[in-house]
């Protein structure tokens, strides 16, 4: 038997499901869905925890990282004069896309000076370092999160895209 150094969760789930895929595709040629399904799901995921946070994975940011404030109504008059409220166009989409790009679901959040607050106040991201702040906890890696049973967040579309769900 082959001695196994400690190692996190998620670098052994990496290293099993590697060698899970290696052997049945060396028995049997390609394996079934369900099990490839598994051996590709699985390490991805380990790998989606280990990403480190990033604020953009939490509340819609332009290319450099800074949050995008939510789009507001606008008044404007239109080509006879009229007055009309609405959303600056070029604005919107780029928060829709930004959005669309976060790994979490998040609505309610509050920019700041050092920080943005999410959920209420309950919890902050360092906008220098990415890092979600709870209570006394800093948490670097997404990872660092989902340990944690008493935090709930939901992943986006992208981020089960990205996993493969």
């Amino acid at each position: 038997m082959e001695n196994l150094e400690l190692m996190p969760m998620t670098d052994f789930v990496l290293m099993q499901s590697e060698k899970m895929y290696t052997k049945i595709q060396d028995k049997v040629g390609e394996p079934k869905y369900t099990v490839l399904q598994f051996i590709t799901e699985t390490p991805n995921y380990a790998k989606f925890l280990k990403n480190e946070n990033k604020v953009w994975m939490f509340v819609p940011s332009d290319l450099n990282g800074k949050p995008l404030e939510k789009p507001e109504m606008r008044q404007e008059r239109d080509s006879f004069g009229k007055l009309d409220v609405d959303f600056d166009a070029e604005e919107l989409h780029q928060y829709i896309k930004a959005k669309d790009n976060c790994f979490f679901l998040v609505d309610d959040y509050e920019i700041a000076d050092d920080v943005v607050f999410l959920n209420d106040r309950q919890f902050m991201i360092s906008l220098e370092t990415g890092n979600l702040l709870w209570k006394t906890s800093t948490y670097k890696t997404i990872e660092d999160i989902a340990n944690d049973p008493d935090i709930k967040f939901y992943l986006s579309p992208r981020a089960l895209k990205k996993i493969g769900i």
